[in-house]
């Protein structure tokens, strides 16, 4: 049944009953999808309907295991992949898989970075693939510059991430690109697509919104707009 694209094709039409608001989900030429990609979007809206008008929601069930203690940490799509970095000036990010008994660490982002660690990390997926794949976007920083400025530049590095048959991830380096304002909260990257968006402090303490394609040739920086909330000095 998986195989068939009219099968889910028809389910995604019966459960949206022809509303506008779910046809963003669907490329104009729908024949052009896979069925697992179909397959994944029908079974992701019903679990959220199910989950959303539950009056009994209780969890499905419980892990407990120990993670590195760094600043940024993420829990996957599906609840499988747990993403943790460390706070051991290294720069590296962990993975653990919370589907076995005993999740233990993996390195799954090793920068080699001396004296830095990861001060923000986002995703994307992409919804395309099968198996699973996403691309990962982290920023580097040292820790005594976290919070004051610095002339330093921060590295942005770019990585692809794909699921393995022998249950576990790997990843390989896209792109890498230098930025030169300190980051204003932890969360300061959101991603999607190709399209990164960083947030910053100017040089009057304003707030500044950084829109990057990373995926440009030139590293990622060729395309940019700044975006300020409100007047201010030259940055």
């Amino acid at each position: 049944v998986s195989k068939t694209v009219a099968v889910w094709l028809d389910a995604f039409h019966w459960i949206t009953q022809g509303r506008n608001e779910w046809k963003a989900l669907l490329k104009p030429n729908s024949a052009c999808r896979v069925a697992g990609e179909l397959e994944n979007i029908v079974t992701r809206m019903v679990r959220l309907h199910r989950n959303w008008s539950s009056k009994q929601l209780v969890p499905e069930r419980i892990t407990h295991f120990y993670s590195t203690r760094g600043f940024e940490m993420a829990l996957l799509p599906g609840g499988r992949w747990f993403l943790s970095s460390t706070r051991d000036k290294t720069g590296c990010l962990m993975y653990y898989d919370v589907d076995t008994e005993m999740p233990a660490g993996r390195v799954l982002v090793d920068n080699d970075r001396d004296g830095q660690d990861i001060w923000a990390l986002t995703i994307s997926l992409d919804h395309t693939t099968n198996p699973f794949e996403f691309d990962l976007a982290i920023e580097l920083a040292e820790e005594d510059e976290l919070f004051t400025h610095s002339g330093i530049p921060r590295k942005i590095a770019v990585w692809r991430v794909s699921s393995k048959d022998d249950d576990s991830l790997s990843a390989k380096p896209t792109c890498s690109f230098s930025v030169f304002r300190e980051s204003s909260v932890h969360e300061s990257l959101s991603m999607y697509g190709h399209a990164l968006l960083r947030v910053s402090y100017s040089s009057s303490r304003e707030t500044v919104f950084t829109l990057h394609r990373w995926d440009s040739p030139q590293g990622g920086v060729v395309s940019h707009s700044i975006l300020l909330p409100q007047t201010s000095s030259p940055l």
